[in-house]
């Protein structure tokens, strides 16, 4: 196999990666439309890394852009490592 497939397959799945990460700075109305937008995108590169690198590579970059495009999102004070107030207790 070539080492410029590697490196076509390589790029293109990080920047979806990339392009996935960001997603979750967007506004919450914009969020539909990116995650579809990211699926759509995310098709083709699979099928790409799946062609060129064999189907366990394929599978690899399948569960990745999975558990990627399924985790929970962030709070957006979540990186201040403040709590939620409280309500007071007599």
């Amino acid at each position: 196999m070539p080492v410029g497939h590697i490196i076509l397959c390589v790029a293109a799945s990080a920047i979806w990666v990339l392009g996935v990460l960001l997603i979750g700075r967007l506004r919450h109305r914009y969020h539909m439309r990116a995650l579809v937008a990211a699926v759509v995108a995310g098709v083709p590169i699979l099928g790409l890394v799946t062609w060129k690198c064999g189907p366990l590579l394929g599978l690899a970059a399948f569960l990745v852009g999975l558990a990627l495009l399924l985790r929970p999102p962030r709070r957006p004070d979540a990186h201040l490592g403040r709590a939620l107030p409280t309500a007071e207790r007599d």
